[in-house]
C-alpha cells in the first residue's frame, strides 16, 4: 500500500501533465485524465486511469483497493481528457462480480494485453475461463463513462 501512495503521488502528477501537454500522443491511446468531484468534500480531483474506448463510451477498470471511484457510486458527472480533448460524460460504476468479470473479458477480446493489469495468463485461443474471470473480478470493478459529444 505504500508503494502505491507513493507512485500515486509522484506518478500521477507526471502522467496527468503529460496528457495535458503537447506530448499527450505518447499515453493518450490507453490513458485518460478524469476529474470527477469528491462527494464528501465538494472538491475536485483528477487522476490518470487506463481506458478503452467503443465510440462515445469509455471503460475504466480500476483495482478495488482504489478510492478515487468511490465517488462514481449511484452515477456521476465527470470529465475526462482524452487524446488531447476535454469531453463531460455520465460515469456509472459497476462492482457486482459478474458484471465486473464480463467487463474484464471485453477489455480482455479488444486487447489482450491486459492480460498483464490482471496478472493472468491466456489460453491459446487467447481467452480466459468464466471461473478465472469471476475469481479475478472480485479484486476489480469497472467505470462505464458514456460521452455528452
Amino acid at each position: 500500500m505504500a508503494k502505491n501512495k507513493f507512485l500515486n503521488s509522484v506518478g500521477n502528477p507526471f502522467v496527468r501533465a503529460l496528457l495535458r501537454s503537447p506530448l499527450h500522443d505518447f499515453l493518450s491511446d490507453d490513458m485518460i485524465v478524469i476529474t470527477y468531484t469528491d462527494r464528501k468534500s465538494g472538491k475536485k480531483f483528477s487522476a490518470p486511469v487506463n481506458f478503452q474506448q467503443e465510440g462515445k463510451s469509455l471503460r475504466i477498470v480500476s483495482q478495488r483497493d482504489r478510492n478515487w471511484w468511490w465517488n462514481i457510486r449511484g452515477g456521476a458527472t465527470v470529465r475526462v481528457l482524452i487524446k488531447g480533448q476535454e469531453k463531460d460524460g455520465w460515469a456509472e460504476l459497476i462492482e457486482e462480480k459478474t458484471r465486473v468479470a464480463e467487463e474484464i473479458n471485453k477489455n480482455l477480446r479488444k486487447d489482450p494485453r491486459y492480460a498483464r493489469f490482471f496478472n493472468i495468463r491466456l489460453n491459446e485461443s487467447g481467452e480466459i475461463s468464466k471461473e478465472e474471470l469471476v475469481k479475478i473480478a472480485g479484486s476489480w470493478v469497472v467505470v462505464l463513462i458514456q460521452l455528452s459529444k
